[in-house]
């Protein structure tokens, strides 16, 4: 490798460097989503144009879950409302991460935390709606059929690497990682710290159980989707739930 080109590679690596102190602790949000099949589709879909057109039509559909605009995926007589956006987004190959800090006025953070929540419930049961919207431009055989969703709150930090850019650590993100793939069968699992009511959880068709084998972490209790959860094999809900008391 040439001297210049050495020098530029390790200038490049440098940037992956942190400086030496973290942001103080907040308390966020962090979502992560899946699409369930991309490797397969990414591996078969011919000609690649289609794999970045794909993926914009999806982040689109989440953009406007944050944002706001026309859900044509569902029917909605008046515009979603933009909410509180994220303080960081990362695109991890076959999904994406978004960061909140949570807003400090309690009204405005549990606004947050549910409009957020139910919107992307939408966006995971309404996803073969999506499909047929994106299939007009993909015309691919073998689309991703599902999207998952993993949602936690709690303590997180800002790391600031020596380029400038951020990154974000902590508990939420690592545990909304572990749920979006925790259950096949599952496509929408949310920490239950997002403190929904009793009545919320009638209200937007959600059921609280406890996770039972979440990888790394003690048993959690989440919410999910209630009608799914329903239909998931009675050996794999032994494995993996059991029923709050």
């Amino acid at each position: 490798m040439p001297p210049s080109d050495e020098k530029m590679l390790a200038d490049d690596l440098s940037t992956l460097a942190f400086v030496a102190k973290s942001s103080s602790p907040f308390k966020g949000l962090a979502v992560i989503f899946d699409l369930a099949g991309f490797s397969t589709f990414f591996n078969e879909a011919g000609d690649q144009e289609y794999v970045p057109t794909f993926l914009n039509e999806v982040l689109n559909t989440v953009r406007i879950a944050i944002g706001g605009g026309e859900p044509y995926w569902y029917e909605s007589k008046i515009p979603a409302r933009a909410l509180e956006p994220p303080v960081h987004v990362k695109f991890l190959g076959d999904g994406a991460l978004y960061v909140w800090k949570l807003p400090e006025d309690s009204a405005e953070a549990e606004r947050l935390r549910i409009y957020l929540c139910n919107r992307l419930f939408n966006i995971h049961n309404n996803f073969e709606k999506i499909l047929d919207h994106i299939a007009e431009e993909v015309p691919v055989v073998g689309l991703p059929p599902s999207i998952r969703f993993g949602v936690a709150s709690g303590v997180l930090y800002e790391l600031t690497r020596e380029d400038g850019a951020s990154e974000f650590i902590g508990f939420p993100i690592n545990l909304a990682s572990r749920l979006q793939s925790y259950c096949r069968g599952l496509g929408f699992i949310v920490s239950a710290h997002l403190g929904f009511t009793t009545d919320q959880l009638k209200q937007f068709g959600y059921s609280r159980v406890v996770a039972t084998n979440v990888p790394g972490f003690p048993p959690q209790l989440v919410l999910v989707d209630e009608n799914e959860y329903k239909k998931l094999d009675k050996e794999v809900k032994a494995n993996l739930f059991r029923e709050k008391r």
